[in-house]
C-alpha cells in the first residue's frame, strides 16, 4: 500500500478545483448518429445545456448543468464527468451513475478499456489564513524539493514535477504532478494533481469498485503530501 491509511475528512475550506472521471471504451460510431438525442432526453433534466466541438467523426458532445459546474462529455471513445464544485464522493458517484446507466442501455459498450479518476487540488495560502507561511511548513519534505531550501525558496518562480506510482491494486497507477500553478491575485498557488487509472479491460459491473478504490487512495495521497499544519488550516470535518 503506497500511501498510509488516514481517516476520511471533508475540508470546509476545500482545495479541490476539479474532479474528472473518464471511462474509455472501444469506439462506438453510432454515438455520432440519431440515438444521441435519446441519451440527451434521459439526462436533460439535470444536464440541460448542450454544446459540441471537434470535427465530423471525432465530435465531442457536452451536456452541462445550468450553472456549468457539472458536465458530461461523450465521444465515440469515452464518457466523462467533470465537476468544479466537488462536495462528497457519494454525491459525485450519484451524478455519474445515472448518465452511465443510460449510456450503457443506449449504446451497449461491451467493456471499458480505461478507468480514470483525477483530482486537482489548488492550495492558495491567503484563502486559508496562511499568507506568508513558507511552503516548507505546509508540504512534506519529500514533496518540497528545492522549496525546502530556506536560501532560495523565496526566489523560485516556477516549479512542477511529475512521477508515476504503482498502486496495490493490480495494474493500477497514479500519475502525480505537483508544483506552482498560474499566478493569481491572491498569490501563487501550489497544485497537487493526482490522476488515478487502470488500462486493463474492465467489465461494466466492476467500474464502481475501481472508482471507489481510486477515491480512497486519493484522500490518502493528498494527506501524504501535506503537513498537519496545512491539514488543520483547511478545517477538516469528519466524513
Amino acid at each position: 500500500m503506497p500511501f498510509p491509511q488516514t481517516n476520511r475528512v471533508i475540508y470546509a475550506k476545500n482545495p479541490l478545483v476539479e474532479v474528472v472521471c473518464q471511462l474509455r471504451f472501444p469506439p462506438i460510431l453510432s454515438i455520432n448518429q440519431s440515438n444521441l438525442a435519446d441519451f440527451q432526453s434521459h439526462i436533460r433534466d439535470v444536464y440541460p445545456l448542450y454544446s459540441t466541438a471537434g470535427s465530423e467523426g471525432q465530435s465531442l458532445h457536452e451536456f452541462s448543468t445550468e450553472d456549468e459546474k457539472w458536465k458530461i462529455s461523450l465521444s465515440v471513445g469515452h464518457i466523462a464527468l467533470t465537476c468544479s464544485e466537488y462536495r462528497t464522493w457519494d454525491d459525485f458517484k450519484e451524478k455519474l451513475q445515472q448518465p452511465r446507466q443510460y449510456f450503457e442501455e443506449i449504446f451497449h459498450p461491451r467493456y471499458y478499456t480505461r478507468i480514470g479518476l483525477r483530482y486537482q487540488d489548488m492550495i492558495v495560502r491567503s484563502r486559508i489564513g496562511l499568507d506568508g507561511i513558507a511552503w516548507n511548513a505546509l508540504l512534506q519534505p519529500y514533496i518540497l524539493g528545492e522549496l525546502g531550501s530556506n536560501d532560495i525558496e523565496s526566489s523560485i518562480v516556477a516549479r512542477f514535477t511529475q512521477c508515476l506510482i504503482n498502486l496495490s491494486a493490480s495494474q493500477s497507477q497514479v500519475r502525480l504532478g505537483h508544483g506552482f500553478g498560474p499566478d493569481t491575485e491572491e498569490g501563487v498557488p501550489y497544485v497537487i494533481d493526482s490522476d488515478f487509472f487502470t488500462d486493463i479491460k474492465t467489465e461494466k459491473g466492476q467500474v464502481l469498485d475501481a472508482l471507489d478504490y481510486f477515491n480512497k487512495q486519493s484522500g490518502r495521497l493528498f494527506r501524504w503530501c501535506i503537513t498537519p499544519r496545512l491539514h488543520a488550516a483547511m478545517d477538516p470535518q469528519q466524513a
